[in-house]
């Protein structure tokens, strides 16, 4: 469990349902066989320089389907449960503007909708918590949460969080506006990591 959750020193942990790798021999190997983490590596991600407007679906047509999109804004979802454990708690909204329908198959057709508003409420916690974690540090963040829904004990999921820059107009600083995930689902018997 994280001691503290703004210290991600330690890299490997296990988080309720999922376990959080950001760095490390496992993440670094991921990251090296990950389309998406490539392209965005290759736009510019690790200096902080790319944005949506970056991204062409026309060079992902391969890995589309597993890719969501969420804009991220200042704020509460009004859409939140009223309980919501430390850990998941936050200071900002994501909507979903783009979900690959390989995802949508897993969690519900959810485009121009809050993560709250998925069927699956600790589904929706980890997004939130992974969202935060590329929010705070603006590096990539893997969640492998075997069993990762009532009913789908049988299958792990993988969510790689890459944040998307914005540029603010008065000054040289960027904020991120935007989570770019790759998402992939596979049976437990799937040792990738």
């Amino acid at each position: 469990m994280l001691d503290n959750p703004h210290d991600w020193s330690n890299r490997k942990i296990t988080f309720g349902d999922f376990e959080v790798l950001s760095s490390g021999p496992d993440f670094q190997a991921y990251l090296d066989q990950n389309l998406l983490y490539q392209y965005w590596r290759d736009k510019g991600g690790p200096e902080q320089k790319i944005a949506r407007a970056d991204i062409n679906p026309a060079d992902l047509k391969a890995i589309l389907r597993h890719m969501v999109i969420m804009d991220i804004a200042p704020g509460q979802s009004p859409f939140s449960p009223d309980k919501i454990i430390s850990s998941a708690q936050h200071d900002f909204t994501a909507t979903v503007r783009l979900i690959g329908t390989f995802v949508a198959d897993f969690y519900g057709e959810i485009t121009g909708k809050d993560i709250y508003q998925m069927q699956h409420e600790l589904a929706a916690n980890r997004i939130y918590h992974m969202s935060s974690m590329a929010r705070k540090t603006g590096t990539p963040h893997l969640s492998v949460t075997n069993g990762y829904a009532d009913g789908k004990e049988h299958l792990k999921a993988y969510g790689l969080y890459l944040p998307l820059f914005e540029k603010s107009p008065d000054s040289d600083s960027r904020s991120i506006s935007k989570i770019l995930v790759y998402v992939d689902i596979v049976t437990l018997n799937d040792q990738a990591i």
